[in-house]
This record gives structure tokens, sequence and C-alpha cells, in this order.
């Protein structure tokens, strides 16, 4: 069952006095496309997004009118859950003062079976001349430090 769904569709009819009836038009060249995210993307989410979209395809009959007047068209998106998860949570913060700048992003989704805990960090220290990155995933981690140790007149000559 889909956590989300949304279906877009349109219709031909004709109505003769108190009769309707639904015109299907050019229904033997109707064309359909469906994809999904895959697999990738629901690991790193959780979710797994699906669409679909059907179309009368009139290019190659000459006498048939242009899109959308072609016949029926529909498009439909899907939005299905593929882990335990209760909800997403996500933090971003940036704080500043004259002797340190500091800015964190991170992105967790609590009573998961997946760990898709992610987190990218950024510290300045202006005071004694550091940076450090980090980025840390479930599948990799990464730190870069740095450190300034002579002025940039030093290194001119000034």
């Amino acid at each position: 069952m889909p956590l989300f769904s949304c279906l877009f569709r349109t219709a031909f009819f004709t109505i003769h006095g108190d009769v309707e009836q639904e015109e299907r038009l050019l229904e033997d060249s109707r064309k359909t496309f469906e994809v999904c995210s895959g697999s990738k993307m629901a690991t790193i989410t959780g979710l797994e997004t699906c669409m679909e979209f059907q179309f009368i395809n009139a290019s190659m009959v000459d006498s048939a009118p242009y899109f959308p007047l072609t016949g029926p068209f529909s498009f439909g998106l899907n939005v299905y859950k593929r882990d335990t998860h209760t909800s997403y949570k996500l933090l971003a913060k940036r704080t500043e003062s004259k002797s340190m700048s500091v800015a964190q992003i991170a992105f967790h989704t609590p009573s998961s079976n997946v760990d898709r805990t992610v987190s990218f960090d950024l510290t300045m220290n202006y005071k004694q001349k550091e940076m450090e990155v980090s980025l840390v995933t479930p599948w990799k981690k990464v730190k870069f430090t740095g450190k300034q140790y002579k002025s940039v007149s030093t290194i001119l000559g000034y």
C-alpha cells in the first residue's frame, strides 16, 4: 500500500441526448512508461518512488490532432515506505562567534532496520587558525583537518 499516491488522468466523452459515452480514440497506439527509483534510493531514504505515464502516440497518423487531443493520458505517482522507520529527523545548525564558526547538518531515521545516519560538520577556529571538515555516513567516514602556520603576509614578504 502506498504511503502517498496521486493520479491525474483525462478522458474524452461524447454526449448524444441524455447518453454520455467515453471515447477511446486512438487506443491502439497507447504508450506506457513505468519507472521506479530503485533499491539504492530506497536504502538511502527508506522510500521508493514509482511513476507511470500513459499517452496516445499519434505522431505517425497524419489526420490525428496534436497532443493532448489525441486521446486520454494519465500520470500516476506512488511513494512506498520500504523500511520500518517512524519518522525523519533533520538537524541544521550554525553558530558563529569571534573565535569560532561551526556548521552542522545531520539526517536520521529512528526505528529503522537500516542505519542511514548521515552528518556533515564544519568547524573553523579563528584563534588557532584551524579548520576541520567531517562527513559520516553508514558507508564511509571522511575527515579533513587543516592549520595555517604562516600568515599570508609572511609568505609574500610583507
